[in-house]
């Protein structure tokens, strides 16, 4: 939840004061600043961070990555030095146990702008991370499916490649994503609006979610500790009893057009569904999504898609013995069978014609604008391309230069293969509900193996 900073707030007051007493007309810049977006988050080149800080305290990291501890650190981003920001592991990173225990000291890193600065920021941006790209041989399915959701009109991270050094020793390839925060919220929104990022607290059992779900269960706030207890950005008191309401409407299935970004929701779902994310609101743990709500009208924001395409590590066997069953599966049935009834937020759209259509219709634009026009070819070899250098160079990069090559092209495939598969169910010759499907006239898939995706 979002707290009050006196220093903060008596800053920001002194300074619209002295820029109204000046006739300045750069108050709206004040607010406005976005050009972070065109400068760390240019797709055009691999972009050169170095931070600074203190000897001790790296070795400190090195010893102790899970501690969660904010270090003061300096940072410069092409060239431009920046004094005093919040640099840690990225903590909350579940796979950061992973590469602790396999001996490797490349970690995710959190890098907070007004960490140790009240109200600082760089061009606009407040926050970012610094991903290692693990359990992702192609080095880029979080980039190329967030710019996927930006096509159809999702509000996305922005993404880049970053050569991170350390005290000038170099550390390796990694993808700098734009934090869901409000440097987000000014660029996508307006400013306006609270975020949320539903979570459902870890456990076997399904019946243990309490909100992550987003499905309706009564009028007291307590029943959705896993939304409420995860509140990111909090701009109005109102704002859960809003979130409650809105959720009620969809069981109730009522002005939804007043509820929900309807065009948006289905938006989202087009790219969910196409790449069959397993690690998501239509997987079982429900989580790696934010819950935007704004006057009453709610919007999902991707986040998190490097386990694409059934590479979701509960899915690993699935992967191995049945990449025919995850490249064709039903556009309308992203659900595992346990969880049909459990997921309100996609079963408005699938069952009413009307936007069952238009979320078709997204689709079938999505497949003809990106796959069928060469676009996501030239994109991602644009990519390739663009990294493989550094790849080759990366000293503690978790795959070989063979691996990161296999990986590339077999995603590629698979992803042109899931197109063609699309297109078959967008045009009724293969059943676009995974159990309705004929084995006959599902798309050949035995030049993938959907194992390669991970390392």
């Amino acid at each position: 939840m979002v707290k009050i900073n006196m220093r903060k707030a008596v800053a920001l007051i002194i300074s619209i004061v002295l820029l109204l007493s000046t006739g300045c007309s750069h108050l709206e810049a004040l607010f406005t600043d976005e050009s972070y977006k065109d400068l760390l988050f240019n797709p055009g080149f691999v972009h050169l961070i170095d931070i600074h800080l203190d000897g001790d305290d790296w070795t400190e990291i090195h010893e102790e990555p899970m501690s969660g501890y904010t270090y003061e650190a300096n940072i410069t981003i092409d060239d431009e030095y920046t004094h005093r920001v919040g640099f840690s592991t990225k903590d909350d990173d579940p796979v950061l146990q992973q590469v602790v225990e396999s001996g490797s000291s490349k970690f995710s890193y959190d890098i907070d702008f007004d960490g140790f600065i009240d109200g600082q920021s760089w061009h606009g941006l407040d926050q970012f991370y610094l991903l290692n790209m693990y359990g992702d041989a192609t080095c880029m399915k979080d980039y190329i499916t967030y710019n996927m959701f930006r096509r159809v009109g999702v509000p996305s991270p922005l993404a880049s490649y970053v050569w991170l050094k350390v005290n000038g020793e170099i550390q390796g390839l990694y993808l700098a994503v734009e934090d869901i925060n409000m440097s987000f919220i000014n660029r996508c929104f307006d400013g306006e609006g609270s975020l949320y990022r539903p979570e459902k607290a870890f456990s076997l059992y399904v019946s243990n979610v309490k909100g992550a779900d987003l499905v309706f269960m009564g009028n007291a706030p307590e029943f959705y500790s896993d939304i409420f207890d995860h509140d990111i950005l909090i701009q109005d008191t109102r704002s859960r009893d809003r979130v409650i309401k809105c959720l009620q409407k969809i069981q109730q299935n009522d002005d939804l057009e007043n509820a929900l970004d309807t065009d948006e929701l289905i938006a989202y779902f087009t790219v969910n569904n196409f790449v069959v994310n397993y690690d998501g609101y239509t997987g079982e743990l429900i989580h790696n999504f934010y819950l935007y709500e704004d006057d009453g009208c709610l919007a999902m924001i991707p986040w998190d898609y490097d386990q694409i395409f059934g590479s979701f590590p509960d899915d690993y066997t699935l992967c191995q013995n049945q990449s025919s069953k995850i490249i064709n599966q039903g556009i309308d049935s992203p659900l595992d069978n346990r969880f049909s009834d459990s997921r309100p937020m996609w079963g408005w759209i699938v069952s009413n014609d009307e936007y069952l259509n238009k979320y078709h219709e997204t689709m079938g634009v999505l497949i003809e604008e990106y796959f069928d026009s060469g676009a996501f070819e030239a994109e991602t070899s644009a990519v390739y391309d663009m990294i493989l250098p550094y790849v080759q160079c990366d000293p503690a990069s978790f795959c070989t230069v063979n691996c990161f090559d296999s990986a590339f092209h077999m995603f590629r495939r698979a992803a042109l293969l899931r197109s063609v598969s699309v297109k078959r169910q967008l045009e009724g010759s293969l059943a676009t509900v995974t159990d309705e499907q004929k084995k006959e006239d599902r798309v050949d898939v035995s030049p993938i193996s959907l194992a390669d995706f991970t390392h």
